[in-house]
């Protein structure tokens, strides 16, 4: 109510100063626009109402039924796990552009493994599939992985790097699957990953603290630590992170 009498005095003060013509006409639009962007962002819905914990109570449940659905079948050790949660307002871009608000949750585990990288990546392809995790022409999954990274440039100098080191799993561009409204995505590293890409591994990339307005930060404290670990132990790091939005409104 407040807001509402608060607009009609505006637009008042707007038609009385500058009776009807077009410069009035333009400002009128673009303070209307500007008090609806406002409220836009003012009205998010609590991230803790009955609602949006139901659906985030749901999220997670069934990203947990996903990764108990996918059998590994002993080619990797797991070694830790990490959640993310977040709530962002609507807004409008500067090239007015509107971007919705969303709630959104990752969980990611961490794997060590050893042996024929090309095969445990083809292997892990058909595991996942199994599990019903489908590529499409935006989710490229891990055949194309390896037929457009690993065939190409393992174990060479060549490649999109610019530095004079071997390509290595490190290197290797991530893979996506999807199943309904979840997302999966894989990454890989070897102990060769620099501290620059490190910063890019893992679900620390996806956080948004700058834009939420609610977070919950299930992070771990230490990612090179965890890295360093797992490489002195096995060849291989392996991150699965499951993603979804788990609402939105506009």
């Amino acid at each position: 109510m407040i807001q509402t009498k608060a607009f009609g005095k505006v637009a008042l003060w707007i038609f009385v100063i500058i009776p009807g013509n077009l410069i009035g006409i333009v400002i009128f639009l673009f303070v209307a626009s500007f008090v609806v962007d406002l409220f836009k962002g003012w009205r998010a819905p609590n991230p803790k109402g009955s609602e949006i914990s139901t659906l985030r109570q749901n999220a997670s449940e069934t990203i947990q039924k996903q990764i108990n659905a996918i059998d590994l079948n002993g080619m990797a050790i797991s070694y830790a796990s990490a959640d993310y949660d977040y709530c962002s307002k609507w807004y409008r871009n500067f090239d007015g552009a509107s971007v919705s608000g969303r709630c959104q949750y990752f969980v990611e585990r961490y794997y060590g493994f050893d042996g024929n990288l090309r095969q445990q990546l083809l292997a892990l392809h058909n595991i996942l599939t199994a599990a019903g995790w489908q590529t499409t022409k935006y989710e490229s999954g891990l055949q194309q992985t390896v037929n457009d990274y690993y065939d190409r440039y393992y174990g060479t100098s060549a490649g999109y790097k610019l530095y004079d080191r071997r390509f290595t799993a490190s290197d290797l561009r991530e893979a996506d699957y999807r199943q309904g409204n979840y997302i999966l995505t894989l990454q890989f590293a070897e102990a060769d990953i620099n501290k620059y890409e490190q910063k890019s591994f893992g679900i620390q990339a996806d956080v948004h603290s700058a834009s939420a307005y609610y977070e919950r930060n299930g992070l771990l404290s230490d990612y090179p630590a965890l890295l360093r670990r797992i490489t002195s132990e096995h060849t291989y790091v392996m991150a699965i992170k499951f993603h979804t939005t788990y609402f939105t409104y506009d």
